[in-house]
Order: structure tokens, then C-alpha cells, then sequence
């Protein structure tokens, strides 16, 4: 069933159709989710792939010709908020910044800094620069001899860490895979290692990852402007009649990582020839920031849940015209706030595939379903009747459903096959506990 289906379920139960659809779907809802709270079921487990960048390296000897990257001169040495300039024409137009360099672990010299922010350079300092706010005060050389009469600093961005998805509650199991032609997809083993251990390991290591820790950091923040919607134009007839909601995000194309949505903008198309919306963010340049990028998200006809169109490469989209059909994934509830961090530092480009515990996401659209079985949706309706008869103050009958909804619970788990990996079925009942039965599939080819 899905949700409108479980909501006339829900009515037909009580007997009384006076109750507010907004105030049905809580309760199914508050139901729903109680249930995958309960277990580390195994229909909420997700795979997930990630692709490690490199370094972002400008190790250029000092003085080369031309040099690489972006460096910091030593006169500012103390200073949290630095100014950094283009290696390759130093003091000349505005630097280029490597992508997604916001909350980044960098090395200059022999020191390691976290960028915790990232902007144009306040009144009265040169627009040749961008500014750098770090998380300690830069510690580097002065001086150097000629013909350089102040030291340049080379500035190395490192990524080693990789958003895991909204409403990931753990890592289950991570594997490696070697790019290039001669990988043939084999998975490498990656280990555990707790935070704790993980601030012992050196930071510049670098090579191929074979461990992970699970942290937690510091979210995107949220976009402050909210769409600009341009007037409906003469289309091709793709979109219905009705409202639309927009939203956008900023995104971490290094690390994966998103903030939650911007505020959401509603336009009207009531001719249906007239289907191109032309959507922007503002015209205020100090919306966008430098060094991350763009999601756009719409909603269906007449929803208000967001859904992912696209990746901006700017601040407008001129036609947004997909059918509801052609619509992607839901969107980020929150921003993302737990990373996979990596050692040692990924010294290219590796895949990282991730079986992940996750949470479930609240029911919004009428044609949304429970993930689990259908078999077991009438649980959803005990524990909405227990909720709307608790909230009554009819104890007696409140019992009775609440009885129901937690034996249907242990029905669940029962058969939650899944999440058995230490057991082999015989038949029936009868099982035997042992090691773990996956298999990664590792060979030695023959004549190695």
C-alpha cells in the first residue's frame, strides 16, 4: 500500500473520516518510523560507491617557471585568516582556487591546517587574493635569500574523506577497487580503525587506502538566497498546470557532501504551452561561493517534496522542463555530517564501494510505499490506531492495537533473513552460527 492507500485504511479502522490528511500521514508516518528504529534491518541496508581524488599538489620548486597551484607569502605568518595568491601568475588576476578546498585538510610547510572558511578578500586588500580562514594560526618562514626577498609557501590540499549519505547510521562493510585496466574489478580489503586511532597515523601519507574511520564534521551551511523564478515561457507542452517549488543546494564534488535545501520559491503555470521556467539564485554575486557547486530540485505538480533535477555549472537554469516522470532521487532531509575518512591519503583515483546502515526517510508523497514487504503494512496501521487511540485517551482499546503492532514487530524480525550473515540455514529452524558468509571474490591467477 502506499500512502494514500494507507491513509483510507487508516480512516475505515476508525470509523471516522473527519481527521485531517495532514494529521493521518504523522501518524503513519510516526508509526512507520518507529518501526525502523527498532532492528538494523536488512532492507535498510544501501551500497554506495565513491571515487577518491588526489592531492591537489603545488610543490613547484621556488622560483620555477611556471609554477603550480596557489602559495601564501611568509609575511603573513601568525595570521588565521591568510590571503592566497595563483602560483602560476602570482599577484595577477584572481586566483584559481582548487575546487571544493572548504573544510579541507592543507599542508603548508610542514604544518597541517583545516580551511574552515573560504571568501573574498574584505576592504582594503588587493582582489589578487582569496581568503583562507584556518583553524590555528599559519606557521611558516619569514625569510629566504635572493633573489626571493620574501619566503612563498606552496599550498597542498589533501582529500581524504568522503561524505557517507543522509541518515547513514553505520558503515557495515567497505571494499576497495584498483582503477585501470589491469584492476579487472577485484576488491581490496579495507579495516575499521576508530578516530581515536586514526589521529596517531600520518597525515601526508599517501598511496593506495587500505583503512577507514566514521566521523562526524561540521555540515555545508545552508544556501541563504532562494530561488528566483523567472515568468512560465512557451514550451512543449511537458508540464502540467499547476504549482512548482524550487529549491537548491551546495555540494562538495571532492567529498560528496551537501548542505540541507535553500528556502523554497512556488511558481504558477496555468497555460499548459507554457512549460519553460527560467530558474536563478539571485543576482547577488556573494550567494554563490567559489569553491562549491550547484544541485537544483523540483517538486511534482502540486507537492511540496523536493526531487533532484540536475547539477547547476552556474547560478541559472533557463529551462527547467522534465516531467515528473524524468525526475530524480528525493532530497537531503539535512546535510551530510558523517564522512568516511581515509588512510592513507588517496594518492589517485580509487573506488570505494560501501555497504551502509541506514535510516528510513518519512513518508511525504502520496505514491510513497514502506520499503519492507507489503505482507507486513498492516503493522503501520496498528501502531497508527494505538497512536490515535492513545491520543483519545481510550486506554482499553489503545492496548489491544499496541499488542498487535509489537507481536507484528517480532514477526518482522523473524524473518528478517537479511540480517542473519553469522547464520547458515539448514531448513525450518534449525540454524548454525558461524564466521560471516560473504564473499569478496579475491583469486591468484594462475602462473603468479
Amino acid at each position: 500500500m502506499n500512502l494514500s492507500e494507507l491513509r483510507t485504511a487508516l480512516q475505515e479502522r476508525r470509523e471516522d473520516y473527519s481527521q485531517s490528511d495532514a494529521k493521518l500521514d504523522r501518524k503513519l508516518n510516526q508509526s512507520y518510523l518507529d518501526i525502523c528504529s527498532r532492528r538494523k534491518w536488512g532492507w535498510l541496508r544501501r551500497e554506495y560507491s565513491y571515487a577518491t581524488t588526489a592531492p591537489f599538489v603545488s610543490a613547484a620548486a621556488v622560483g620555477a617557471t611556471p609554477a603550480v597551484g596557489i602559495q601564501v607569502l611568509g609575511t603573513q605568518n601568525g595570521n588565521i585568516v591568510i590571503q592566497v595568491q595563483d602560483a602560476v601568475s602570482p599577484g595577477v588576476g584572481t586566483p584559481t582556487i582548487p575546487a571544493n578546498t572548504l573544510g579541507k585538510m592543507v599542508r603548508i610547510d610542514d604544518d597541517f591546517y583545516r580551511v574552515i572558511n573560504i571568501a573574498n578578500p574584505s576592504s582594503p586588500a588587493p582582489t589578487t587574493a582569496i581568503e583562507f580562514t584556518l583553524d590555528r594560526p599559519l606557521r611558516c618562514t619569514v625569510q629566504t635569500g635572493t633573489p626571493l626577498a620574501t619566503a612563498i609557501h606552496y599550498i597542498k590540499v589533501l582529500y581524504n574523506e568522503i561524505a557517507l549519505p543522509v541518515g547513514t547510521v553505520t558503515v557495515v562493510e567497505t571494499a576497495m577497487f584498483d582503477g585501470g585496466s589491469t584492476s579487472y574489478g577485484t576488491p581490496l580489503g579495507m579495516g575499521a580503525v576508530g578516530p581515536i586511532n586514526m589521529i596517531h597515523l600520518g597525515r601526508d601519507v599517501e598511496g593506495r587506502p587500505s583503512s577507514f574511520s566514521v566521523i562526524h564534521k561540521d555540515p555545508i551551511p545552508a544556501p541563504a538566497y532562494a530561488v528566483n523564478t523567472g515568468v512560465p515561457q512557451a514550451g512543449n507542452g511537458e508540464l502540467s498546470i499547476g504549482s512548482y517549488t524550487f529549491w537548491w543546494t551546495q555540494f562538495d564534488e571532492t567529498t560528496g557532501a551537501e548542505s540541507a535545501l535553500s528556502a523554497g520559491a512556488t511558481v504558477e503555470i496555468t497555460d499548459a504551452t507554457h512549460d519553460t521556467i527560467p530558474v536563478s539564485i539571485t543576482t547577488t554575486p556573494s550567494a554563490l561561493r567559489e569553491d562549491l557547486g550547484i544541485k537544483w530540485y523540483r517538486s511534482k505538480t502540486n507537492d511540496s517534496v523536493p526531487y533532484l533535477v540536475g547539477f547547476g555549472a552556474g547560478p541559472t537554469i533557463q529551462q527547467i522542463c522534465r516531467r515528473d516522470t524524468e525526475l530524480s532521487t528525493r532530497g537531503p532531509a539535512s546535510s551530510s555530517t558523517m564522512f568516511m575518512q581515509l588512510y592513507p591519503v588517496p594518492d589517485g583515483e580509487y573506488t570505494i564501494s560501501a555497504i551502509t546502515q541506514v535510516e528510513a526517510k518519512r513518508m511525504g508523497d502520496d505514491n510513497d510505499r514502506p520499503l519492507f514487504d507489503a505482507q507486513y503494512h498492516g503493522i503501520i496501521l496498528d501502531g497508527a490506531e494505538a497512536l490515535m487511540l492513545e491520543a483519545s485517551d481510550e486506554q482499553g482499546r489503545s492496548g489491544h492495537a499496541r499488542q498487535r503492532y509489537e507481536m507484528g514487530i517480532a514477526r518482522m524480525i523473524q524473518s528478517d533473513r537479511m540480517n542473519q550473515q553469522r547464520r547458515v540455514v539448514f531448513g525450518g529452524v534449525r540454524k548454525a552460527r558461524g564466521k560471516p558468509t560473504w564473499w569478496y571474490g579475491a583469486f591468484r591467477p594462475s602462473g603468479t
